[in-house]
């Protein structure tokens, strides 16, 4: 067994790179307690910073949204937060994703069923599904738009005539990109204002 030591700087890096690769040699083979300590310290540092969920400015202009159109739908490119967004911001909407296979048959299938127990639902990589688009339609009208609906998904979903339309007059659309530096600096100066307004 290994004596346990204090590895260091240059080394640790080393050492992790080698066990992460699967690459390690006879002398490493055996993890010591200083190793495990500092891989769980790495992994809780990881973590924290992966838990940790910062506010869009989108948020604002969704939500003002609502006042006149039943459907939102938000488009941008893959990793921009999209669905960390809807998750985290609207938790009191069903939130459902079409990358689940048996949802995304369910939705070719008999897309009413989705939604039948909710008024408000999230439909992330909604382009998967094109024709669920005239199904939402019917859902918004017949519910006099009591129903709500937010729909995520690819920007090629702007170039899908189906949605454009079925949705004719009942959504708005809006693109979202990377965060930017200045988000939650101008965050915090709209939470300032409305506090002010409200003294």
């Amino acid at each position: 067994m290994n004596t346990p030591v204090a590895l260091g700087g240059e080394s640790v890096q080393v050492f992790m790179l080698h066990y992460f690769l699967g690459m390690n040699t006879e002398k490493n083979k055996e993890l010591t307690f200083i190793d495990i300590l500092y891989i769980h310290n790495m992994n809780e540092i990881y973590s924290n910073n992966e838990l940790k969920y910062k506010q869009r400015i989108i948020k604002r202009n969704i939500v003002s949204s609502f006042r006149s159109f039943p459907v939102i739908v938000i488009t941008g490119a893959r990793q921009v937060g999209k669905s960390t967004l809807l998750q985290n911001e609207f938790k009191d909407y069903k939130y459902i994703t079409l990358d689940d296979y048996s949802l995304q048959k369910q939705a070719m299938i008999d897309p009413f069923s989705l939604w039948k127990d909710t008024n408000s639902i999230i439909i992330d990589e909604v382009q998967k599904v094109p024709g669920i688009f005239n199904a939402i339609k019917i859902a918004v009208d017949s519910s006099k738009r009591t129903k709500r609906f937010i729909l995520s998904g690819s920007s090629n979903i702007l170039l899908m005539h189906n949605i454009t339309e079925s949705l004719a007059g009942r959504a708005v659309y809006f693109e979202m990109y990377p965060m930017h530096t200045v988000e939650p600096k101008e965050l915090q100066n709209h939470q300032s204002s409305i506090l002010l307004t409200l003294h």
